[in-house]
């Protein structure tokens, strides 16, 4: 068996052509092969070459590494939120785009590599992803449809087409001298095996960037996730401190890693805010000994008011890079868990949240409109992409969704009241959404319940529509809210003050609940 060992530039050079498919893995930075991915841009700037990529990803600031025109034809990713050099290419057509949920994406490097040709699913359905929407496509320039509709046994199912994968480029954290590969080291696995098997499958080649290499047979059975068939260039990271990051904001670090516990710093807390507000509402959603799916936004604060309260231990919390258990940690970037009891792969984690275990789904929200529709993913110069949305909402039993009431609107808290000093222009209450990334009234005929959290009140969408639930301290529920919604709200009948605790520095009880 000759030498896998390559620099980045001699791996691009050797294995990554004009017009192939490119596969990424990374969540934050966890899996990014961020080297060797820098290489192939250097030499796209040096040469011109590779030119017209399609590159998939799900939830990864990677992509931005390819934001450069001519070397990328096509995208199709689960979220931008981290790519924001991808998502202006993406929404000015300058690349054929596409957006879909992360965990297809994921399931779908499941069928590329069981020949399968793609996957029948409900997950998107009557959402922007619908092909009887706009099948995921994110400008006019992006024609080709890789989303359609399909019936088996009388039941109609989204069917997304499986692709091709010519090159997977991924990151592990050791590799030997024959290319099997150890993941202890990062904090999320990522798609780096799925695309691993995906590309093998199609007949590509994969490109597997590590931060230490060693000798053959020193590793242990037990550790090896990526058996060495499977890879054919190794790249060892030239500086570590660079290109070895768990995340943003760490090199290393036993507690994302899931290695050690760590008590929280009683400093790393949230000061009273109309936001820590809507976190600490949306905290009381939980019950008793469930799993929930926290989401990035202002959702992510759950995870921090679980904390705080000392309540870590009594609920599951889950987060699409694969963790489950513990907290998000405070200061790092969305997604990075700490103190957490497992570690799945992505796509694993995806069959989790598909399988109806999540008794409550946590995701913000930018719009909702008359019909109970949701929009997290697009507005405006904001382009976040689905993420994970669609395939929580698919598998939980609630979902709560968060957000500002208007995102302009100054506004404080204090003596447990909300206290409103400019009302805002930017309305989250809108008569139409300018996309559906969740449709509320097609859940609620799932038998889901749904929750809206605001700053000013709580509203509960039924089969009549959304429901007035309750109302902040301070707030007048018509000149406030009702009289800025642009469409009819119901107003229940035991309509509520909402908790004074939540405008303050108070405690909210959530542990002794829980217990």
């Amino acid at each position: 068996m000759g030498s896998k060992l390559m620099t980045a530039a001699e791996a691009v050079e050797k294995y990554v052509n004009n017009g192939d498919t490119v596969a990424i893995s990374g969540f934050q930075t966890s899996a990014l092969a961020q080297e060797t991915i820098e290489a192939l841009a250097s030499r796209f700037d040096e040469t011109g070459e590779p030119r017209d990529l399609t590159v998939i990803a799900g939830t990864t600031p990677g992509l931005d590494m390819f934001a450069k025109e001519g070397m990328v034809k096509r995208v199709i990713a689960g979220s931008y939120l981290f790519s924001p050099e991808m998502a202006k290419m993406a929404t000015s057509g300058k690349v054929e785009a596409y957006n879909f949920p992360s965990g297809v994406i994921a399931h779908l490097f499941r069928e590329t590599t069981n020949k399968n040709g793609g996957l029948l699913t409900t997950v998107g359905e009557n959402t922007f992803v619908d092909p009887r929407i706009c099948g995921g496509k994110m400008n006019s320039n992006t024609t080709e449809d890789l989303v359609t509709m399909k019936t088996v046994l009388g039941q109609s199912y989204l069917y997304y087409k499986a692709p091709k994968i010519d090159v997977a480029i991924i990151r592990c954290t050791t590799c030997d001298e024959n290319g099997n590969a150890v993941f202890n080291d990062e904090p999320s696995y990522s798609f780096a095996v799925a695309a691993a098997f995906a590309a093998k499958s199609s007949g590509g080649k994969v490109i597997c960037e590590c931060r230490d290499y060693v000798m053959k047979d020193s590793l242990s059975a037990k550790d090896v996730k990526l058996v060495h068939l499977f890879v054919d260039a190794i790249v060892k990271i030239d500086d570590s401190a660079k290109y070895y990051k768990i995340s943003e904001k760490s090199n290393y670090n036993k507690v994302v890693l899931g290695k050690a516990k760590l008590a929280l710093n009683p400093a790393e807390t949230m000061e009273a805010s109309p936001v820590k507000a809507i976190a600490k509402r949306a905290a009381m959603e939980i019950e008793p000994n469930s799993t929930v799916s926290i989401g990035a936004g202002i959702a992510k604060h759950v995870s921090d008011i679980v904390a705080e309260e000392g309540a870590e231990e009594l609920v599951c919390m889950a987060s699409e890079s694969g963790a489950n258990g513990g907290v998000m940690q405070y200061g790092e970037p969305f997604g990075i868990m700490a103190n957490h009891m497992s570690l799945l792969d992505e796509p694993n984690e995806y069959d989790f949240f598909h399988s109806g275990i999540l008794d409550a789904a946590f995701m913000s929200f930018l719009q909702v409109d008359a019909k109970g529709a949701v929009n997290n993913s697009m507005l405006g110069n904001i382009v976040a992409g689905c993420g994970p949305a669609m395939d929580e909402a698919y598998g939980a039993s609630k979902l709560v969704f968060c957000g500002k009431f208007a995102r302009d609107a100054k506004e404080k808290v204090e003596d447990g009241k909300l206290v409103i000093e400019s009302a805002g222009d930017l309305q989250a209450f809108v008569e139409a959404v300018d996309q559906i990334t969740i449709d509320g009234g097609y859940e609620i005929k799932q038998g889901k319940k749904i929750v809206v959290i605001t700053e000013r009140a709580v509203f509960e969408l039924t089969d009549d529509g959304l429901v007035l639930t309750e109302v902040a301290p301070g707030v007048d529920e018509h000149a406030d809210v009702l009289d800025l919604i642009p469409f009819i709200v119901k107003v229940s009948d035991s309509l509520k003050i909402m908790d004074s605790r939540l405008f303050s520095n108070e405690t909210i009880d959530l542990k002794a609940k829980l217990a």
